[in-house]
């Protein structure tokens, strides 16, 4: 249409980079509220999860504010070849420690 040719499938890289970006967000959130709660092990324990996102995001864009990477129409560039592999270590790692700490509840 138009002329316009698409490369490729922009949703399925714009999609897990929104979904990181969330759950980043979102271990944040819970890692105050323990905070705030004087749970200062599910503090570390989410803050240490966040830094095993942020990496994934890092590796992925270059950088972990990522405001330049997402545009209209599909992202800035494609997912690095070895995302999948650095996003299942993130996700064991995560685990890792919320079973060390004791937190197997996050999980479910």
């Amino acid at each position: 249409m138009f002329g316009v040719v698409f490369r490729g499938h922009p949703d399925m890289k714009r999609i897990p980079m929104c979904e990181l970006s969330r759950i980043s967000d979102r271990l944040t959130s819970v890692a105050s509220m323990g905070m705030e709660c004087g749970a200062f092990t599910v503090f570390l324990c989410m803050m240490k999860a966040r830094e095993y996102i942020g990496d994934v995001i890092e590796f992925t864009t270059g950088a972990r504010m990522t405001a330049s990477y997402i545009r209209i129409g599909g992202v800035r560039a494609d997912l690095h070849p070895d995302f999948r592999a650095a996003l299942e270590k993130a996700v064991r790692e995560t685990r890792r420690e919320a079973l060390d700490y004791g937190l197997e509840d996050l999980l479910q």
